[in-house]
């Protein structure tokens, strides 16, 4: 039997192969340690809106570069989804803008 013999192993036999497996998990994980030291630097609310742009670009080039249908019940959903952001950004920017205001009062003049 294969399990036996070791022949089931897909790269049996070939170095190239045995020796590109591992890298692949390189490969895989490097962008994402990448991605978390990054995120680290920027605000979280910042890190979950831009996770909403991958997606919309994805739409993007599926809709106008492949063809991809897109029924009135997408254009619904996309809508909704966008609103909700643009609300929530503007309310974290009338926020930080109270914020800064607060600290800017707090300062003594010269």
């Amino acid at each position: 039997p294969a399990a036996v013999s070791g022949s089931g192993f897909p790269a049996a036999g070939s170095p190239l192969l045995i020796a590109i497996i591992p890298l692949a998990g390189v490969v895989t994980a490097l962008p994402l340690l990448l991605f978390s030291v990054g995120t680290r630097a920027l605000d979280l609310s910042l890190v979950g809106f831009l996770q909403y742009l991958a997606p919309t670009l994805m739409l993007i080039l599926g809709v106008f570069a492949y063809g991809e249908p897109f029924t009135a019940a997408h254009a619904v959903c996309f809508g909704l989804i966008w609103s909700g952001l643009i609300l929530y950004t503007t309310t974290k920017l009338n926020l930080w803008q109270k914020i800064s205001k607060k600290k800017t009062d707090a300062l003594p003049n010269e």
